[in-house]
């Protein structure tokens, strides 16, 4: 997903800012894995095949417990996972709304079983050449995981869950509803990462998951910190939850880095940067005070990171 273009429009103003400097990082930065580790792709826009625009292929599928698994040995903090249901509402782990994609099935997810999903190949529809071959095929049967799977295989991990249709009530409860069973100790451990009135049915049903900003109202953050920035305020649009901001665009922010996230701290909000996929990036995030980055390049970062 690429919406540096938006997020720019969004925040093109000077970085002019005043007010006291954030205090340095006082904690290891957190590294959130994009999906685990996993194949990246060619931008595709929303609607887009991303398995038929792979432009480097994982051995790990995304979304799948070895994907987990390989990303937290390489050093993840958390592992970012998405969250959709199955016709007899089941929370599964899987990206796509519709499965024609990356499967060998056909449909949305939430019309079929888990019995269903149970049997797909999840690497049934990765190729770098067009489609003249398909490396993965036969590799990702039975690996699309129910979110109590992922639990069971990682009792004390850490997971930001995003929640893929945003607005799907039905699926904010059946995920409360699976959270819920959880010690609150351990629900601790989960983040939400979809709309805020989702995260409110949650919130009531299963106290004690953190919440991240979604796009839209984290979009709505950024625009109201443009207009008052300057005033060495963090808008109540911002507060709440914690924040993400897209690596290409977080240098247009008023005051960014300290003064922005010495904002955000006083409010009890932390900050993240997005999209960091490269080693210059992560060099340059560690010069910042942010808590955290979001990489789809955890095998990259990831042994960097631990071996300064």
């Amino acid at each position: 997903m690429n919406n540096s273009l938006v997020w720019a429009a969004l925040v093109s103003v000077a970085s002019i800012s005043c007010g006291p400097l954030a205090a340095s990082r006082n904690q290891p930065l957190e590294i959130i894995a994009h999906r685990g580790v996993h194949s990246t792709y060619a931008d595709v826009g929303r609607k887009g095949c991303e398995a038929a625009k792979t432009t480097r292929l994982s051995p790990y599928i995304e979304n799948t417990i070895p994907s987990m698994r390989a990303a937290f040995a390489a050093g993840a903090s958390v592992v970012e996972i998405d969250i959709v249901h199955s016709a007899d509402d089941e929370v599964v782990v899987f990206h796509d709304a519709d499965l024609r994609c990356k499967t060998n099935g056909t449909g949305k997810v939430w019309k079929r079983s888990l019995a269903y999903l149970r049997n797909l190949d999840v690497g049934f529809g990765y190729t770098l050449d067009g489609g003249r071959t398909f490396p993965l095929r036969g590799k990702g049967v039975g690996l699309m995981p129910t979110l109590a799977d992922v639990k069971r295989a990682f009792p004390t991990g850490r997971f930001l869950l995003d929640q893929k249709g945003a607005r799907s009530e039905r699926l904010t409860r059946l995920l409360a509803r699976e959270l819920s069973k959880y010690p609150i100790a351990d629900r601790r451990r989960f983040t939400y990462w979809g709309d805020t009135d989702q995260y409110q049915i949650l919130h009531e049903i299963a106290p004690g998951v953190r919440y991240m900003l979604d796009r839209r109202p984290m979009k709505s953050c950024i625009i109201r910190y443009v207009a008052v920035g300057w005033l060495d305020v963090l808008p109540d649009r911002c507060t709440g939850g914690d924040l993400i901001v897209p690596y290409r665009s977080a240098s247009l922010l008023w005051g960014w880095p300290e003064r922005f996230v010495g904002r955000a701290r006083r409010a009890g909000v932390s900050v993240y940067v997005a999209w960091v996929n490269s080693l210059p990036a992560l060099e340059e995030v560690l010069a910042s005070p942010v808590d955290g980055i979001m990489t789809d390049r955890i095998e990259l970062l990831g042994p960097a990171l631990r071996s300064r």
